[in-house]
């Protein structure tokens, strides 16, 4: 069985997502994103361990929109989820919200 999770997320960012559902869910689209990116998503989210100039790395700050945020409720099974929640946390992710938009915005650049 499915539940609805709630997530915020860019509206541009949202009509990119619009134009490449092809009949699939949110939910469904985020999944299929976060298979295709999975390997990306830790140098999205981990500062490198040692940079050039010998300086140690810097915490970066999660990036936030510019533009208005919208709430929308993708539908996954509870493994479905906890797979998500597990990585997100992992990762260091600051929020559900960041986590999911960082997979769409890697995975509509991929496509």
């Amino acid at each position: 069985m499915k539940s609805s999770y709630s997530v915020y997320l860019p509206d541009d960012l949202l009509d990119r997502v619009a134009t490449q559902l092809d009949g699939r869910t949110l939910g469904e689209f985020v999944l299929d994103g976060y298979e295709q990116v999975y390997g990306d998503l830790p140098q999205r989210f981990r500062p490198p361990s040692t940079s050039a100039s010998g300086l140690p790395p810097r915490t970066r700050r999660p990036r936030r929109s510019a533009g208005t945020l919208r709430e929308r409720h993708p539908r996954w099974t509870e493994v479905e989820f906890a797979v998500l929640e597990a990585q997100r946390l992992e990762l260091g992710a600051p929020s559900r919200s960041e986590f999911v938009t960082a997979v769409l915005e890697l995975y509509l650049g991929s496509n």
